[in-house]
């Protein structure tokens, strides 16, 4: 009778199965909102990045009368922020001064990992822009349909 009793407290296989396909479902389940939630996590860094950049231009605009694309001196604004040129290919924020000969406009563009342009806008006569872009020349044409408030808020997750 005791025998018994033992052979009776252990999992069998296909409890144990059981626990490894629920476990399984779960992660299968759980992985996709998390690539989600990161990608999402990613393009809001993308983001800041490119506010910050933009007040580090406007500190310089302010001491200095002009924008500048010179990443050095923006660095030396906003340290936090990575900026690219092909001088400094490792960054993520690039600056382009406007086509006008006053170089009274900006814009800042960066990538995200998965490809996606966000872009900021700056001219001396108007509030900043923000939008979703490529990489192209600067101009108020090409910010035409940006909005003035930063970018949207994150939709709410669902992780059901």
């Amino acid at each position: 009778m005791r025998r018994l009793r033992k052979a009776e407290d252990a999992f069998t296989l296909v409890e144990l199965m059981v626990v490894i396909l629920i476990i399984g479902v779960l992660v299968a389940v759980a992985t996709p909102a998390y690539v989600g939630i990161l990608n999402r996590a990613r393009h809001r860094e993308m983001q800041a990045d490119l506010r910050s950049g933009l007040m580090a231009v406007e500190l310089y605009f302010m001491e200095n009368g002009e924008y500048t694309d010179d990443p050095v001196q923006l660095q030396a604004m906003e340290p936090v922020v990575a900026y690219y040129s092909p001088e400094q290919p490792v960054g993520t924020v690039a600056l382009r001064l406007g086509a006008s000969p006053e170089h009274d406009e900006i814009c800042l563009f960066g990538q995200t990992v998965d490809g996606e342009w966000y872009a900021a806008y700056r001219s001396v006569d108007s509030a900043p822009l923000f939008g979703q872009a490529e990489l192209q020349d600067c101009s108020a044409d090409l910010a035409a349909g940006w909005s003035h408030q930063a970018w949207e808020a994150a939709p709410s997750v669902s992780l059901i």
